[in-house]
């Protein structure tokens, strides 16, 4: 049982590709980041948006069959009040997170792993 369960744990691991970034959205449509649906089933981001001296920062899980999209925010953490609002879509065979800042001058980090099936 205990070989089993570490060869699942190895495989998650080699499975997964971790990208970080920085960035201001420029997009007009908030894009935050962008995948090929065929590459990966699901996503786990931790995004940080940053306003002068005020910081958001949230975990996101996003998981798609092809056609649908979801996600569940979650661990969310403000210094004073949200900075951001997100969704995710999923068009033409590419999943987007995207974020809707409050104030202009939001700047955003994240990080994310990319689940491979």
């Amino acid at each position: 049982m205990a070989i089993s369960r570490a060869f699942s744990f190895a495989k998650l691991i080699r499975n997964s590709k971790q990208i970080q970034r920085f960035f201001e959205i420029a997009d007009t449509d908030g894009t935050i980041d962008s995948f090929a649906a065929g590459s990966y089933p699901a996503a786990h981001y931790i995004v940080t948006a940053e306003n002068s001296n005020q910081i958001h920062t949230t975990e996101i899980l996003v998981q798609h069959n092809g056609t649908t999209v979801s996600m569940n925010e979650y661990g969310t953490l403000y210094s004073n009040g949200a900075l951001a609002t997100y969704d995710v879509t999923i068009t033409s065979g590419v999943v987007k997170l995207r974020g809707t800042p409050t104030n202009s001058n939001t700047d955003f980090k994240f990080k994310v792993q990319y689940v491979e099936s």
